[in-house]
């Protein structure tokens, strides 16, 4: 079986031959034959860059070359040929990567700082020694689970006022833990800066529970989505919940005491969890799973306390959960 870093060749050579046009996900994931719901975490565990800062750097190492060295071309034009829509946002993307602006580069080149940016290259080629947490890993078995979610699509920073409107419902209809489980389904790595993080987070719901909210008009007029379906027909969601199930699967797993101030340690567990996963099956097509592990009563009071939207996430005990076929 190939390595995961041999599977994702393709997907980089095409990369570097398209740097001009938009990023593609769905298309990358199929050249690197992984699901699409996996794509970006794992990119991220891999090289530790996203996906689209990685490309944004590419694109803005190649115009560095041309500013520099090609004083025929026009800034218009490179930010042209860089799948720019202007030189307005050109402009900004090269002063945020690079801390010159263009003029500037172009007078006097600061290639220090250039070649500092270039850390994630170096990565992608030499590769980066990780911690190996194999032997923490079990493979579970995922019973059959109806949820109601809500799912968050904006700025990383703003996760908490989704948490919270969850709170809120979980506390309105009484859907609480310990009965009710936590769930987190993860779309890009956790913990990680985003303009454009998603996530969804889910509440399970027993059977009795579900036949009481039956009986309010908010809860029986929900979407229901089967969950591989909101990964496969990629749905735009709507409405602020729906409702969704886990199917009956195997999954690698590892337990974790979420910390917000040591990403490093969550992202390192997360990387050991794809690598040992692709030994005992492939993935399947159902996203990372993160369960809350609710253990103490203080611990439950403290899911269920609102969350500032600038407060992090004290210590809490989760489970992470890799589908496999």
């Amino acid at each position: 079986m190939a390595s995961l870093e041999t599977q994702f060749e393709p997907a980089l050579a095409y990369i570097d031959d398209n740097l001009d046009k938009p990023v593609d996900i769905r298309l990358l994931s199929r050249l690197a034959n992984i699901p699409k719901c996996h794509f970006n975490i794992l990119f991220y565990a891999l090289f530790h860059t996203q996906v689209e800062d990685y490309i944004a750097l590419l694109r803005l190492l190649d115009v560095a070359q041309k500013l520099a060295f090609e004083p025929s071309l026009t800034n218009a034009q490179i930010a042209s040929e860089a799948g720019y829509q202007d030189e307005k946002c050109f402009e900004q993307a090269f002063v945020k990567a690079i801390s010159q602006s263009v003029s500037d580069f172009r007078a006097k080149p600061d290639w220090a700082s250039f070649f500092a940016r270039q850390q994630p290259l170096e990565t992608l080629k030499n590769g980066h020694q990780a911690y190996d947490y194999s032997a923490e890993i079990n493979v579970v078995e995922l019973e059959q689970l109806s949820l109601v979610a809500i799912r968050h699509q904006g700025p990383s920073e703003f996760v908490a006022q989704t948490v919270n409107a969850m709170v809120a419902w979980r506390k309105q209809h009484q859907v609480l833990p310990p009965l009710s489980r936590t769930f987190n389904f993860c779309y890009q790595m956790p913990l990680v800066h985003s303009d454009a993080y998603q996530v969804d987070i889910a509440a399970s719901i027993t059977a009795e529970q579900s036949e009481r909210l039956q009986r309010e008009p908010q809860f029986s007029s929900m979407a229901d989505y089967e969950l591989a379906s909101l990964v496969e027909r990629n749905i735009d969601i709507t409405a602020p919940f729906f409702k969704s199930s886990i199917p009956v699967t195997r999954a690698v797993a590892i337990d974790h005491v979420w910390d917000d101030s040591l990403p490093q340690l969550l992202h390192g567990k997360i990387a050991c969890l794809y690598k040992e996963a692709t030994k005992y099956s492939q993935l399947a097509n159902l996203p990372l799973l993160i369960e809350k592990q609710l253990i103490e009563r203080q611990l439950i009071e403290r899911q269920l306390a609102p969350v500032e939207p600038s407060q992090s996430v004290a210590q809490q005990l989760v489970r992470i959960m890799l589908p496999i076929l």
